[in-house]
């Protein structure tokens, strides 16, 4: 429930990358939680199609200064 990619900036992972990892490890889904942004949705599709048998959730972590809330299933 808390996967950053690429795009969050403190994490390097393609969603290929995470999906690769996620389905070695027998997972259904991740809900990519980049921090303060929901671009990695942009990739979403195309990689979906690349791995059919895991589901990507849409999420975002947000960050302020009193801590951080995981927003799950929030998309544009």
């Amino acid at each position: 429930f808390h996967v950053h990619s690429f795009q969050s900036g403190d994490a390097t992972p393609s969603l290929d990358q995470i999906a690769s990892f996620a389905t070695k490890e027998n997972l259904d889904f991740v809900v990519i939680t980049d921090h303060n942004v929901i671009t990695s949705q942009d990739y979403f599709i195309s990689t979906q199609a690349n791995w059919p048998s895991l589901l990507f959730v849409p999420g975002m972590e947000w960050t302020s200064y009193y801590g951080h809330a995981n927003l799950i299933g929030i998309t544009k």
